[in-house]
């Protein structure tokens, strides 16, 4: 049993061994919580919210056993009602208090838990980005978690850009929710999602055309078919970047986002510039200049040049890039 008079430390083992126990997956974080008895009832006791990777749980810890365990969103009742002198949870007929400074922290929990959930999604970990770029402005936790959920195994991220128009959430478990839609542009698709503080998912399927956008001071307008939005107030340049991307195939859409990043920071990058290269070259339409634009690349991270690379090969592979590049 969890004691209630252990130091953090220890009650951090007792809580990874009693999820570990349950096959519930690794730890990543947890919360402690107050259960409210009723007034005739002795004091409080303690909870404890607990976000592994697999999904998000309450532990009782006034109960015994399994009986203590509590599926959060599996639960079908769980409601969140925001307070200024700390927040609740209510799920199952009782009400958890959290302290007045870890109401993020437990939405976030929450909201992870319910990509997993709704998505039906089980990982061991969540894997990082292929490749980084400065089109992608949102890489926290929530969001990782649901492109991992989301996306396709051979579908990548090129840019997730956040926008200036706002999805509404009728139905969520802090009553009704609102949060701003982000631009997603993979390989494959164009999307328009947003996710609440609690995980509500709003997602809109767009075409795959490229963007068009209507330039007007502090806001833009982006259109894709019949689907507008407005930029940031700042990020309207970071769509322009990518508008023609937009509508291009997977290979076509890696190769030009390689493009920018090079033009952008050339060598700088040079290590997620070969990132992009060797996906590419595992694409069926994957092309010879593809291959030799990736060795270059390749020479170029590694600053050196294998025994059989002469001068006169790497001027020969040089201007096979050159090509490319002009060429695109």
């Amino acid at each position: 049993m969890i004691g209630r008079e252990k130091n953090k430390s220890l009650i951090k083992y007792d809580l990874e061994k009693f999820i570990g126990e349950r096959d519930l997956g690794e730890v990543k974080n947890f919360i402690k919580l107050k259960k409210l008895n009723k007034a005739s009832s002795k004091n409080n006791t303690d909870a404890f919210l607990i976000q592994t990777i697999r999904g998000v749980w309450l532990i009782d810890t006034e109960k015994q056993n399994n009986e203590n365990l509590i599926d959060l969103w599996g639960s079908g009742d769980l409601r969140y009602h925001s307070k200024m002198t700390g927040d609740l949870i209510e799920v199952s007929g009782k009400t958890f208090k959290i302290s007045p400074g870890d109401g993020s922290s437990t939405k976030s929990a929450l909201a992870v838990g319910k990509i997993l959930y709704d998505y039906n999604f089980s990982i061991d970990s969540l894997c990082s980005l292929k490749f980084e770029s400065r089109y992608v402005e949102r890489s926290d936790f929530i969001w990782k978690a649901w492109l991992q959920a989301k996306l396709r195994p051979e579908e990548h991220l090129l840019a997730l850009l956040e926008t200036s128009t706002k999805a509404a959430f009728e139905e969520s478990i802090l009553g009704k929710a609102s949060a701003f839609y982000n631009f997603i542009l993979t390989t494959h698709r164009n999307l328009l999602v947003a996710i609440s503080e609690v995980g509500d998912i709003n997602l809109v399927e767009l075409p795959k055309i490229k963007l068009e956008i209507e330039h007007s001071i502090g806001r833009s307008t982006v259109s894709c078919g019949e689907h507008k939005w407005a930029t940031t107030v700042t990020n309207e340049s970071l769509y322009k970047k990518i508008k023609e991307i937009a509508g291009l195939d997977p290979a076509d859409s890696l190769r030009a986002i390689g493009l920018l990043i090079w033009q952008e920071k050339g060598l700088k990058k040079i290590d997620q510039i070969h990132k992009i290269f060797e996906i590419i070259q595992n694409i069926e339409s994957a092309t010879t200049l593809d291959t030799i634009t990736g060795l270059v690349i390749r020479n170029l991270k590694n600053d050196r040049f294998e025994s059989e690379d002469t001068p006169e090969h790497f001027n020969d592979l040089r201007g096979e890039f050159k090509e490319f590049v002009s060429s695109n």
